[in-house]
């Protein structure tokens, strides 16, 4: 019998078992794990607990880490949105403001002002 059959016979006389008001189906010869199985099923379910609560662990972690992540994000965009904020940037980092610079200093001052549009366009983004 394959496994597809064996699961189908085990909904069954679990379906039959809640039908009759039990939990779960008699044992019969077929329906427990065979002789030393039982303490590998026992051991491997352990494992599956173990990783359960490693995962839920994580996941408080990480959920600290998102809202953290939030407020810092909100304290950034209300400080950029500071009136003059974005002339005084744009003002600062724009390449045309110095036209002295060398051209690494022009591209740097470019990677810049892309970098500030990209944060504002967000900004307006999320309050639109």
């Amino acid at each position: 019998m394959g496994w597809r059959e064996e699961f189908n016979q085990g909904r069954a006389l679990v379906r039959e078992a809640a039908a009759r008001g039990r939990e779960t189906p008699e044992a019969g010869p077929a329906a427990g794990p065979e002789a030393g199985q039982e303490e590998s099923l026992r051991a491997l379910l352990g494992e599956v607990a173990e990783i359960a609560e490693q995962s839920q662990a994580r996941n408080a972690e990480l959920e600290t880490e998102l809202t953290a992540s939030r407020e810092f994000a909100a304290a950034l965009a209300v400080a950029m949105q500071s009136p003059g904020m974005k002339k005084l940037l744009a003002k600062e980092y724009s390449p045309d403001a110095h036209p002295k610079a060398s051209e690494a200093e022009k591209a740097a001052l470019n990677a810049c002002m892309q970098n500030i549009n990209v944060a504002y366009d967000l900004i307006e983004r999320r309050a639109g």
